[in-house]
């Protein structure tokens, strides 16, 4: 359609959901770090409670 954007552009995007879109990679990035960083070095226990 005229006027409409190019989707395939990040320009075409809200700054605020490309935010959003990093903000998500990030984490699972970093959960994936701790949890590989767990596994090998045993930071914490199996079974691990707190009250």
């Amino acid at each position: 359609k005229p006027n409409k954007s190019n989707y395939r552009l990040a320009k075409a995007y809200q700054l605020i959901s490309l935010l959003a879109t990093l903000k998500k990679v990030l984490e699972l990035i970093l959960i994936k770090r701790l949890l590989y960083l767990n596994k090998t070095h045993s930071l914490l226990l199996k079974y691990y409670f707190s009250a």
